[in-house]
């Protein structure tokens, strides 16, 4: 009697311990299923102007950039027109909805449209490798509808090695003066901002 109650109860620890052991894997599996959709997918937009203050940078402090990288940038529109920009024809300004630092600038830029000489054309980028061009528009578009940014002309940039684009940080300018081609990058104050689009 004694012998069948313990292989009764042996077998019923096994019967739990595989349970256990099957529902903790599947329950691990789950969170590192979680785990990869979310690291896999884009930020929401978040109004970030508030974030990550800084001093904006005061001095016409350009460097050069590689024209080979800038003069065949492969974009889209909205509409999923593939595009190519030239940073020697146009200036083109890089940067991601998900960016504070962008954000800001953007909205300075904006409000101040009509003393700009010269008008970037904007290179929203970015994203999660794999986003697909109705994500990247539905993103960028509730940034610009956030502050209210009309005067852009607005392209998107869903190419995976995208960091030769932005090298050190967004914003980042790339910009035609004096047959030379100018990177800017991070915030600047407005009179800088008025020089490099100056065209001179």
């Amino acid at each position: 009697m004694r012998t069948g109650y313990r292989i009764r109860t042996v077998g019923f620890v096994v019967v739990l311990a595989v349970g256990f052991i099957v529902l903790g894997w599947r329950s691990v599996s789950e969170l590192v299923g979680v785990a990869r959709t979310s690291s896999s997918a884009n930020l929401p937009f978040r109004n970030e102007l508030t974030l990550d203050r800084v001093q904006p940078v005061s001095t016409f402090d350009p460097t050069q950039a590689n024209p080979a990288i800038y003069d065949h940038v492969a974009v889209y529109d909205a509409s999923g027109r593939k595009i190519t920009l030239d940073a020697s024809k146009d200036p083109l300004l890089f940067e991601a909805y998900w960016c504070p630092h962008c954000q800001r600038t953007l909205v300075l830029l904006n409000r101040n449209w009509s003393k700009l000489v010269q008008k970037p054309l904007i290179v929203s980028m970015g994203f999660k490798p794999g986003t697909t061009l109705n994500e990247a528009v539905h993103l960028e578009q509730q940034e610009l509808q956030a502050f209210h940014l009309k005067s852009f002309q607005v392209y998107y940039l869903l190419d995976p090695n995208q960091s030769k684009y932005v090298p050190y940080t967004y914003p980042t300018l790339v910009i035609n003066r004096d047959n030379s081609l100018d990177m800017l990058h991070g915030e600047h104050t407005l009179p800088v901002w008025l020089k490099a689009f100056s065209g001179t």
